[in-house]
């Protein structure tokens, strides 16, 4: 054990080892009152007791296995807490290479876009909602980026690899990165050849070896593009069904004073930002939009000054992060619909892109980068000038670094104290129990018919997580109801179930009507517009077999088998 201790000890001790360390404890200021017993149960993410093994074919799926698999050795509460944890890890650490890579040595600089990175109103705002694989796939994005600028240097077989290593693993973690890494890679691809354009031989290799890494990556990504493309996933319907409908109610949002450019540029403008739903930094912090301005001009700095040292990377990042911003605003802003609407109807993959301010993750990776820049040239020039005195000197870098916190506060410490680890209530255990000592092959129809649900016993509204708690197959409402978006997919199924079970129209009928879609059992929970299906309980059809606090059972006496 001792010799171990040294072994990890000697490992740390290493160049640029120690970040790993420094971007865990960053990561425990935010999560660690989040470790307590109990599940984090928010809009997007609902972990149950077991992980089930995924059952339709998608881009997830071998992410969903791995976590299926994972979770037979591991309670699902650790996993779920260990991804948290991982993400703000990683997104410091990818960053913080990166801007090694880029060329950048003063270290409060890479600490300065490691700490923005981590600390700002995107990654917030996904946490708050549970949307943990977007900002997952954020997290690895630096990475991705240092492959291609790897490959970019000496096109190889090794460093294509690389490439098509973080495209897949990004790409299983989050559709929606795909494009993200499209952009980086034509954007930075284009400015290389640009500066290459005489070398022969670097060009055949650049061709070469990328047609190497497109040709394994999309290989390895047939399991879910053919199915995706044949319209057969949920994903692919969701994106056919896309309409201007969605463009309304997922349209980035605008500030009340500053509007949505200064908003979205800020490093807002999330749809669910609106409503209250959470506590925003902004809500408590009437001079934010000095202390952004304040990044801003860091920002731009980075760009005058990178532009003479470092001319291919400023243009190529200052060019990401300019299309982010149009692609982020989207519809909202009258200067960017057409743009908008151009890409969504002529560009493949971008009419997935329902709510544009997901490209804001590209903006802050130019933020970062750039940023770092502009921080080493100011602490070069502070550090160089003799009218500063030396007091200030010693303090400038922790000012530079500690900007990103005083602008996202609310993510110290649990978010601000608004995430808690909570537990499904006993009775869903013990309903679990008595569905599985029922030995026939069955389905189960839970109700209300809602995709999210305000649950007491996790204190918001969260996405139904009976699909996963029950252990038996459980069919649960599929309708977002967003605004006018009532529904995304094209279901029989649940159409059927609206039609005659939730509408009440019927009765008499719904003995039948269950059967016929091999429904044995209703699970019926006393949460939101619960007492609209009393007539349960006045049809000779349905059998009450368990009245719970949170939850009633219902078995249908006509199935049979």
């Amino acid at each position: 054990m001792k010799k171990l201790f040294k072994n990890i000890y000697q490992w740390f001790k290493q160049k640029d080892r120690i970040i790993y360390l420094e971007y865990s404890a960053l990561s425990l200021l935010v999560i660690l009152p989040l470790l307590r017993p109990g599940y984090i149960l928010l809009l997007d993410l609902v972990f149950t007791p077991k992980i089930p093994m995924p059952t339709q074919i998608n881009n997830s799926f071998p992410l969903n296995a791995f976590l299926h698999y994972l979770n037979l050795f591991l309670p699902s509460q650790i996993i779920e807490k260990l991804l948290l944890f991982l993400i703000l890890a990683l997104a410091g650490i990818g960053i913080h290479k990166l801007i090694d890579k880029i060329g950048v040595k003063n270290e409060w600089a890479k600490y300065f876009a490691g700490i923005l990175f981590i600390f700002n109103p995107f990654v917030y705002s996904r946490f708050m909602t549970g949307q943990i694989f977007i900002i997952l796939a954020y997290a690895l994005i630096p990475f991705f980026v240092r492959s291609i600028l790897n490959f970019f240097d000496q096109p190889d077989l090794r460093t294509s690899l690389r490439v098509s290593f973080w495209t897949l693993l990004i790409s299983i973690i989050s559709i929606h990165s795909i494009f993200f890494m499209a952009m980086i890679a034509i954007i930075f691809g284009v400015g290389k050849l640009i500066t290459k354009i005489r070398d022969k031989k670097w060009i055949v290799n650049f061709i070469k070896f990328g047609l190497v890494s497109i040709v394994i990556t999309l290989a390895l990504s047939f399991y879910w593009f053919m199915p995706y493309v044949s319209g057969k996933t949920k994903a692919s319907q969701i994106a056919d069904n896309f309409d201007i409908r969605h463009v309304i109610v997922f349209q980035t949002s605008a500030d009340k004073n500053l509007g949505v450019l200064y908003n979205t540029a800020g490093m807002y403008g999330f749809w669910a930002e609106e409503g209250g739903r959470y506590l925003l930094a902004k809500d408590i912090l009437p001079y934010w939009p000095v202390l952004f301005g304040v990044i801003l001009l860091i920002v731009f700095w980075g760009i005058f000054v990178g532009y003479k040292k470092h001319r291919y990377l400023t243009i190529s990042f200052t060019v990401v992060g300019f299309f982010a911003f149009v692609f982020a605003v989207g519809s909202a802003y009258p200067g960017f619909e057409k743009i908008y609407w151009l890409m969504l109807n002529h560009v493949p993959l971008f009419n997935g892109y329902r709510e544009p301010q997901k490209f804001v993750t590209l903006l802050i990776l130019s933020y970062a980068v750039l940023g770092a820049l502009g921080v080493e040239d100011l602490l070069n020039r502070g550090g160089e000038s003799r009218r500063m005195p030396e007091g200030f000197k010693m303090i400038l870098p922790a000012l530079f670094i500690i900007i990103p916190v005083l602008y996202s506060p609310v993510m110290l410490w649990g978010f601000g104290g608004q995430i808690k680890p909570v537990d499904y209530p006993k009775d869903w255990y013990q309903i679990n129990q008595i569905l599985n000592n029922d030995k026939e092959e069955f389905k189960v129809l839970f109700l209300p018919w809602h995709e999210y649900i305000g649950f007491r016993f996790a204190d918001r509204t969260i996405a139904n997580p009976a699909p996963n708690f029950f252990e038996k197959p459980t069919t649960a409402g599929d309708n977002p109801e967003f605004g006018t978006v009532y529904s995304q997919t094209n279901n029989p199924t649940s159409d059927t179930i609206r039609e005659h079970i939730v509408s009440g129209k019927s009765p008499e009928e719904i003995a039948g009507v269950l059967t016929s879609l091999d429904f044995k059992y209703i699970l019926l929970a006393k949460e939101a517009d619960w007492e609209k299906y009393n007539f349960f309980d006045k049809t000779n059809k349905l059998l009450l077999v368990e009245d719970a606090e949170n939850i009633k059972l219902y078995r249908n006496l006509e199935y049979k088998k």
